[in-house]
């Protein structure tokens, strides 16, 4: 019976390049939890997407965070079995010739954490995108309302100063002109008024 100290989250390993294999692995996968919110599934599926895509697993102890993120998307809801790519079964690391065990105990844990770190920087920039993608059409919208609220006030502004300096000289115009009329029509009246005084016979 192999030692316990060769178990790793649960597992049990024959041998002690397994054992490793996985405790990089299981390393790996709590860098990704701290680093994932796990409630948002464009998260979950972008992460579960790039580490099956790249084949960063292979111990049982990542093929389980595979599942798990895997299991996530699918109460999501938000995305169907034929979008989720199906979970690569690896070769077992005793199978693997001396030499290629020499070399991945070296470079594997390496390869795991810098393909989280890659994940988690692409992760980062795409929310960022997103947040200044929303920002900036908030912002075009807002900018949108103001103008057509300032357009339509009754108040004048830089928007409208000239429509309404327009309108208010027109009008006043108007008005001038409506007074001059008055003018005249009671000038008119004035000057036939004299005329009739003028033209009746005085008492001698």
């Amino acid at each position: 019976m192999a030692d316990d100290k060769y178990v790793v989250d649960g597992f049990r390993f024959q041998t002690k390049e397994e054992a490793a294999e996985a405790k990089n692995e299981y390393e790996g996968v709590n860098y990704m939890k701290s680093r994932t919110n796990m409630n948002n599934p464009a998260n979950v599926y972008s992460v579960y997407k790039s580490l099956v895509e790249k084949n960063v697993f292979k111990t049982p102890v990542g093929m389980k965070f595979l599942y798990e993120l895997k299991e996530a998307l699918y109460k999501s809801g938000n995305y169907s079995k034929e979008e989720i790519d199906g979970i690569v079964i690896s070769v077992p690391v005793r199978t693997m010739n001396r030499k290629m065990k020499k070399r991945d105990e070296k470079v594997s844990r390496k390869e795991i954490m810098k393909g989280m770190k890659e994940l988690d920087i692409e992760s980062v920039y795409r929310n960022r995108f997103i947040n200044s993608l929303l920002f900036n059409i908030i912002l075009i919208i807002a900018i949108v309302v103001i103008i057509m609220i300032v357009g339509n006030s009754n108040n004048t502004n830089i928007l409208n100063y000239k429509n309404r300096l327009d309108a208010e000289y027109s009008e006043r115009e108007d008005d001038l002109i409506q007074w001059q009329k008055e003018l005249d029509d009671r000038e008119k009246a004035i000057d036939m008024r004299e005329k009739e005084l003028g033209n009746e016979p005085t008492d001698e």
